[in-house]
């Protein structure tokens, strides 16, 4: 048995430790893709409130840090809220509307993906990421007229 396996503390650990200290199984082990959002809401909890949204959590820069490693462990959908959430925290900064953009891309969700680009270049027009994640969304959907 194994606490990396079970939740319990690992065998091994308590007969040479006598402790509840975490043995190489957890340690070699990836964790898992929900764990930021656990983080998140524990460390919620321990102010004494409820986050309602992504964007309760903390500031841009670490709302898309929390996006970028949802999107990296498989969870497109997780990645856009926290996008969102941090777009929401800055609006002047077009950085978590890019990401946004270049996520709905990825998916071949051009029409979303063409307005977090808009947005995004809205709020700052000499964004290079925006504008080329707009024109590259333009030209994939064969509009390279407006690109």
């Amino acid at each position: 048995m194994c606490w990396a396996k079970r939740g319990l503390p690992c065998i091994k650990s308590l007969q040479q430790h006598r402790s509840f200290a975490p043995c190489q199984c957890l340690i070699a082990r990836p964790l898992p893709k929900f764990s930021i959002l656990l983080l998140a809401a524990a460390l919620a909890a321990c102010t004494g409130r409820r986050p309602s949204s992504p964007a309760d959590l903390g500031s841009a820069a670490s709302l898309i840090r929390m996006g970028d490693n949802l999107r990296a462990s498989g969870d497109p959908t997780g990645a856009a809220e926290f996008y969102r959430g941090a777009s929401l925290k800055s609006a002047a900064d077009p950085t978590p509307l890019v990401r946004l953009g270049d996520l709905r891309r990825a998916e071949g969700d051009d029409a979303e993906a063409e307005a977090a680009y808009r947005v995004a270049l809205a709020a700052s027009p000499r964004d290079a990421g925006a504008s080329a994640g707009l024109a590259a969304t333009l030209l994939r959907q064969g509009r390279g007229a407006d690109a």
